[in-house]
This record gives structure tokens, C-alpha cells and sequence, in this order.
């Protein structure tokens, strides 16, 4: 449906002012929950690669050997999985989904527009 409404709004099918009002709105909404998903999990995993690095400098320090012990088994457990968010192992959630997206609805709109003219 977005297609057909951006293919529609680019060619001027749509003249009436509450429909593009509405395509806009929708648009505008769902590219706003689209950004805050995969930054909310760019960012997730940044901290995560950070705790890793912590968790390794404070394992160094001098404590005792239980605290040792347990920044040990809880720094094996973050090394050994890794820390990623997929859509069922398709895609990696991360920054540079979103540039491949939009490089992605530009190549298509930039095709479509090639087969009208």
C-alpha cells in the first residue's frame, strides 16, 4: 500500500488535501517507529560491547577471588553470545539497516519511475 500511495503521491493521482494529509501522517508515523526500533537496538548493542570491555578491566583489579570469579564466568558468558537483534535471522537491527532501506525504496522508486517514462 505505501508503494501504490508514493508511486500515486509522486505522480499527482492524489489531489484531495486529507489524502495526502493522511499519507503523510502514516508515512511520517511508521518511519518514526521504524527509527526508534532499530536505534533503540543500535544502542543496546553499543552497551553491550561496552560491557564487555568492562567487565574485562574491572576482572583485572585487585579483588577478591569470588568477585573475580563471578566477573569471569558473567565475561564468558558475554563473549560466548554474541549480542545481536535480527528479524527471524534476516536482517541484523543495527545503524546501517536504515541507510540500506532507504537506499533500497530509492532504488525501487527510481525504477518505477524509469518504467513509466
Amino acid at each position: 500500500m505505501t508503494v501504490i500511495d508514493g508511486y500515486g503521491e509522486i505522480f499527482g493521482v492524489h489531489t484531495q488535501a486529507t489524502t495526502k494529509i493522511f499519507l503523510y501522517t502514516w508515512l511520517s508515523h511508521y518511519l518514526f517507529r521504524f527509527c526508534a526500533i532499530v536505534l533503540t537496538t543500535h544502542f543496546t548493542m553499543k552497551q553491550a560491547y561496552r560491557t564487555k570491555s568492562l567487565t574485562t578491566d574491572v576482572n583485572n583489579r585487585h579483588l577478591d577471588i569470588s568477585t573475580k570469579e563471578e566477573l569471569y564466568l558473567f565475561s564468558n558468558q558475554i563473549i560466548s553470545h554474541s549480542m545481536e537483534f535480527t528479524t527471524c535471522d534476516f536482517f541484523t537491527l543495527n545503524a546501517h539497516f536504515i541507510t540500506s532501506t532507504i537506499a533500497a525504496v530509492t532504488t525501487y522508486f527510481i525504477v518505477l519511475l524509469q518504467y513509466v517514462h
